[in-house]
C-alpha cells in the first residue's frame, strides 16, 4: 500500500520535474527529490495550522516558509536540471524547520528534538553519501548546542500549551511515521533500481563476453588459415607430386594395352598409394583447419596428433633441418586434436623460421613423454634463439619481431590461449646464439575410451551373409565406386534423398549408407525424415561426408549415435562397417 501511494507521488512529480532530461538515471533523481519534498510538505501544513490554533504564529510562518522553500527547490530543479542541489537545499531547509520545532518545544529534553534525527538520513537518500555526513555533523552540533544549553542554565521554554500537547504529539507521531514510510519507500526504489541496473549490467557484461569469445574463435581460426596460406606451397607440392603419378599411372594404363599382368599390378599400386597419401594429407589439413567445440574435450592420440602436425609442415622441414620425432607409445592426453595440431604446427613453424645455414647444421626435434602432471611434449630447436629483451613480451597478442606481412603476432598468444583453455600450459626456454625449446604439458587421459569408429551398426550380421544395402549420394560416380566395393552385397543406389526415403517405405534394407551434403535434401534431414516414417530404420544408418561441413551438421553429428565414414572411402573400412555385428 505505501509502495504503491509511493508510485503515485512520484507519477505527480513527473509534472513538476518535466520530462527533457539528458539521462534517465537524473530524472529519476529529480522525481525522487520533488516527491519526498511534496510529501513531507503535507505534515508541515498540518503543524501550520496546530500552531495558528495554539497561538503560535511565529511558528506558523516558519513552518509556511519552510513548505514555500521546499515549493521553490522543486520549481528551481525542474529549471536547473540539478536534482542533487535541489535536494541538498530541501533538506536545509527541514533541518532549520525541525531545529526551530525543537526550540519551540522544550529543546534537547522537549518531544520533537529526536525529528532531527532523521534529517542524515534524507540528506543521504536525496543527494548522496557526502550530503548525509555533512548534515550527520550539523545535527550533532545542534544536538550539543541545545544540551550545553540547558547544562548551563538557559532553559529553553514549551511554547505548546498543556493541554494542546496531546495532539501535537499524535501529530509529531504520525509525522514520524510518514517520515520513515517514506525513507523505506525511497529505500525500495533505489533497491529495485539497483536490481535493474545490476541485472542490466550482468546482461551487458554477458553480451560482451560472448562477443570476446565469438571474437576470440575468429582469431585463432583466422590465424589457423593464416598458417595454412604459410604452409600452402608445401601441401601443394605434397599433393603433386603423388598426383603425378597417380594420374601418370592410370592414363598410361588406359592408353596402352602392352603391359603384362605384373606391370599392371605394379601401375595400380603405385596410383593407389599415391592417392592414399593424397588423402591422408587432406585428412590431416581438415583436423587441422576445422573449428573445435572447445566445451568438449576427447581423448587424443598424441602421437597421431604430432605425426598430423609434421606433415604439415615436412616439406618445409626438410630443407632447412634435420627432424627427428620420438613419442612414448600408446601416450594420450585429454584435449581438442585440433587445438593441439594447432599449437605444434605454430611452434614449429617458428622454429622453422629460426633456422639459418646448411641442413645438416640445424636439429628440430619433437619428443613426447608421460609425466606427474599428465603428457609432456618438447619442441626443440638449434636455431638462432630468442633475445632478452623479447623474451617477456613473446606471449603478447600482436607482438612479433618479423616483417611486415609475415606475420600477426597472434601465434603464441593464441597458443597459450588454447592450451589453458584445454587445461594445459605452455612455457620456454631459449638461450641466444643455441636454440629454443618449448614445453606443453596437458592432462593425461581417462582409463576409459570411447573411440567414435568404434560405434557399431546394429545389424545383426555376419561377414559371410548377403545384405541389402541402400546407397545415397548425389554423385554418380561415387554411387558406381561403391556398388562395385560392395559387389558381394545386393548394392542399390539413389542420387535423390527424397526417393531414397519412399525406397525405404517400399523395400526393408539391411545397412543404409547416406551423404551428408546433397542439394535435394541434405543427410541431416533425411535421417530426420526417416526416423518419422521408419524408425525401425534409423539404427541402420551410416553416414558419408567428403569434410565439408556446416556447424549445424557438426552438431547433428555428433548428438546422434551413428558412424560416419569420411571420403574417400577406405575399402577396408567400408566392407568393416557393413558386415560388423
Amino acid at each position: 500500500m505505501l509502495e504503491r501511494l509511493w508510485k503515485w507521488v512520484i507519477a505527480l512529480t513527473d509534472w513538476a520535474v518535466g520530462t527533457d532530461w539528458t539521462s534517465e538515471e537524473e530524472h529519476r533523481h529529480a522525481r525522487l527529490v520533488a516527491g519526498v519534498l511534496f510529501v513531507m510538505s503535507i505534515p508541515g501544513l498540518l503543524y501550520s495550522v496546530h500552531f495558528i490554533v495554539i497561538g503560535v504564529v511565529w511558528m506558523a510562518v516558519a513552518v509556511a516558509l519552510t513548505i514555500s522553500s521546499a515549493t521553490a527547490s522543486v520549481l528551481w530543479l525542474r529549471y536547473s536540471k540539478k536534482p542533487v542541489t535541489a535536494g541538498v537545499l530541501g533538506v536545509t531547509a527541514f533541518c532549520c524547520l525541525l531545529t526551530t520545532s525543537a526550540y519551540s518545544t522544550g529543546g534537547f529534553y522537549g518531544p520533537n528534538f529526536a525529528w532531527l534525527y532523521v534529517i542524515p538520513v534524507f540528506a543521504a537518500l536525496l543527494a548522496n553519501m557526502r550530503t548525509g555526513a555533512v548534515f550527520t555533523g550539523i545535527v550533532l552540533l545542534v544536538t550539543v548546542g541545545f544540551w550545553l544549553a540547558e547544562r548551563h542554565g538557559l532553559p529553553i521554554v514549551n511554547f505548546i500549551p498543556e493541554e494542546e500537547r496531546s495532539v501535537r504529539s499524535l501529530t509529531d507521531r504520525g509525522g514520524a511515521i510518514l517520515a520513515i514510510g517514506v525513507a523505506i519507500a525511497i529505500i525500495a526504489s533505489r533497491e529495485r533500481l539497483g536490481s535493474k541496473k545490476l541485472g542490466d549490467a550482468y546482461d551487458s557484461l554477458k553480451e560482451e563476453m560472448q562477443q570476446r569469445e565469438l571474437l576470440h574463435d575468429r582469431m585463432i581460426h583466422t590465424e589457423r588459415l593464416a598458417s595454412m596460406g604459410k604452409l600452402s606451397a608445401a601441401v601443394a607440392h605434397e599433393i603433386n607430386n603423388p598426383m603425378t603419378y597417380v594420374i601418370g599411372n592410370l592414363q598410361a594404363l588406359q592408353e596402352d594395352e602392352a603391359y603384362d599382368e605384373e606391370e599392371q599390378a605394379e601401375l595400380v599400386r603405385d596410383a593407389l598409394d599415391g592417392a592414399m597419401r593424397v588423402s591422408a594429407l587432406v585428412k590431416d589439413m581438415q583436423v587441422y583447419s576445422r573449428t573445435p567445440d572447445k566445451r568438449q574435450h576427447d581423448d587424443v592420440d598424441v602421437e597421431a596428433a604430432l605425426d598430423t602436425a609434421a606433415k604439415m609442415v615436412g616439406n618445409r622441414v626438410r630443407y632447412c633441418a634435420q627432424f627427428r620425432m620420438e613419442c612414448e607409445p600408446g601416450l594420450r592426453a585429454r584435449g581438442s586434436e585440433a587445438q593441439l595440431v594447432q599449437v605444434i604446427v605454430n611452434l614449429l613453424t617458428n622454429a622453422i623460421d629460426a633456422l639459418e645455414g646448411a641442413v645438416e647444421d640445424n636439429e628440430l626435434t619433437i619428443e613426447a613423454t608421460a609425466c606427474s602432471e599428465g603428457v609432456w611434449i618438447e619442441v626443440r630447436d638449434t636455431g638462432q634463439g630468442i633475445p632478452n629483451d623479447v623474451q617477456k613480451k613473446l606471449f603478447e597478442p600482436f607482438f612479433t619481431t618479423k616483417d611486415i606481412g609475415q606475420g600477426t603476432g597472434m601465434g603464441l598468444a593464441i597458443s597459450r590461449s588454447l592450451m589453458e583453455g584445454m587445461n594445459g600450459s605452455i612455457r620456454f626456454e631459449s638461450t641466444p646464439g643455441v636454440g629454443t625449446s618449448f614445453y606443453l604439458v596437458l592432462p593425461a587421459a581417462g582409463d576409459e575410451q570411447v573411440k567414435a569408429d568404434e560405434v557399431t551398426v546394429s545389424t545383426a550380421t555376419t561377414s559371410a551373409e548377403v545384405l541389402k544395402i541402400l546407397v545415397v549420394d548425389d554423385d554418380a560416380a561415387v554411387l558406381r565406386s561403391i556398388r562395385r566395393m560392395l559387389g558381394s552385397h545386393d548394392v542399390q543406389t539413389e542420387d535423390d534423398a527424397k526417393r531414397a526415403l519412399q525406397r525405404c517405405g517400399e523395400e526393408r534394407y539391411d545397412i543404409i549408407l547416406c551423404d551428408i551434403m546433397m542439394p535435394s535434401m541434405s543427410g541431416d534431414k533425411f535421417y530426420s525424415e526417416l526416423k518419422a516414417t521408419q524408425p525401425t530404420l534409423e539404427s541402420h544408418v551410416v553416414f558419408m561426408t567428403g569434410g565439408v561441413l556446416t556447424p549445424n551438421t557438426e552438431e547433428f553429428l555428433a548428438s546422434v549415435d551413428r558412424p560416419v565414414l569420411r571420403k574417400p572411402l577406405n575399402l577396408d573400412e567400408l566392407r568393416s562397417i557393413v558386415t560388423r555385428s
